[in-house]
């Protein structure tokens, strides 16, 4: 079983504290439970600092403790493989600049 966790950084202090310390658990988790985390820095010049663990981003406000990142992460591993609802909505705009009919998808 394999996570993935991209670490969202903008160049800060608690970006970069975010990226050691996510290292540091994902290596725990795997000696101690044998899962593989695949950790992914990402640097964007503007924005806010955040953890995306299996495509669902979590913004960062502060550091977490290890215990709470640890957490985080194997929360996200056990809701892998569930069924998410997703709902599509779309619109027709014709040629004079008003919406025409929308729609409405679930997926």
């Amino acid at each position: 079983m394999g996570i993935d966790v991209i670490v969202i950084t903008n160049g800060s202090e608690m970006g970069e504290k975010l990226l050691k310390l996510t290292w540091h658990v994902a290596q725990k988790l795997f000696h101690e439970y044998g899962v593989e985390v695949y950790v992914i820095p990402y640097q964007v010049r503007k924005g806010k600092v955040s953890l995306v663990i299996n495509g669902v981003e979590y913004p960062v406000k502060r550091v977490p403790s290890p215990n709470e990142l640890l957490d985080l992460i194997l929360t996200a591993a056990s809701d892998e493989g569930k069924e998410v609802e997703e709902i599509l909505i779309g619109s027709v705009i014709d040629t004079d600049g008003t919406f025409g009919n929308g729609a409405l998808a679930i997926a």
